[in-house]
């Protein structure tokens, strides 16, 4: 009774030692198995490489499958440099690049959303007339389009290039639609005033019995057609 646990106790302290051999191991070949762990890193100039490509499009007024594509780009500098781990000695050397990426992604994700809404808008405008409403809905999507932009820094890269053009565009877009609200609501403060107008000119006419009466009915109907 007394020589069980005394044989039990080594195999345990065997079975612990294994565990933990295979835990060291396996945390070591874990961590050697990271990007940029041993020798040298080329994700760092990889992703150099694609910012420049990314940044390169940017001239000639970028077309909207431009920005998605340089999005696309940025996109794979980021995921080049994100898994570079604190134990590397090259991760302190990715940070910088690896932040302005990110950066910048979030600004062409910001343009991406903006042109979305103004295509929404814009397609939204087609086949005019329509009723204030409508417009007031219109103006609210490059309303937003606008705000989007103008959530990004003048200092960013893209800003020059992409930004401020859609920026401006944006706004003369915005204040189009923001004249046809008012042309609209001018013209139903027209017609209503003409309606009054007529209604009045109606009865004036149905009761005129002379000269003084026929001449204040035409006032009338000819307030009702200058409105």
């Amino acid at each position: 009774l007394t020589q069980t646990p005394q044989r039990r106790e080594p195999r345990s302290r065997l079975w612990a030692a294994g565990l933990l051999s295979v835990a060291v191991v396996g945390t070591g070949a874990y961590m050697l198995s990271r990007p940029c762990v041993l020798g040298g890193c080329d994700r760092i100039p990889r992703a150099q490489s694609l910012c420049d490509a990314a940044l390169v499009e940017l001239a000639d007024n970028p077309s909207p499958q431009t920005v998605l594509d340089m999005q696309q780009q940025l996109s794979e500098a980021v995921d080049l440099l994100s898994p570079i781990p604190v134990w590397s000695l090259h991760h302190r050397r990715a940070q910088p690049p690896l932040k302005n990426y990110r950066r910048q992604l979030n600004d062409l994700e910001s343009v991406i959303d903006a042109q979305q809404d103004a295509t929404a808008a814009a397609e939204a405008s087609q086949s005019p007339p329509h009723p204030v409403q409508h417009w007031q809905t219109v103006a609210a999507q490059w309303e937003t389009a606008i705000a989007r932009l103008q959530t990004i820094s003048s200092e960013s890269p893209i800003y020059a290039e992409v930004v401020a053009p859609k920026l401006e565009e944006y706004q003369n877009n915005l204040a189009t639609i923001q004249g046809r609200i008012e042309s609209e609501l001018a013209a139903d403060t027209s017609v209503n005033q003409a309606t009054q107008s007529g209604s009045l000119a109606t009865q004036q006419t149905d009761i005129a019995t002379n000269l003084e009466t026929w001449e204040t009915a035409l006032a009338s109907w000819e307030t009702a057609v200058g409105q």
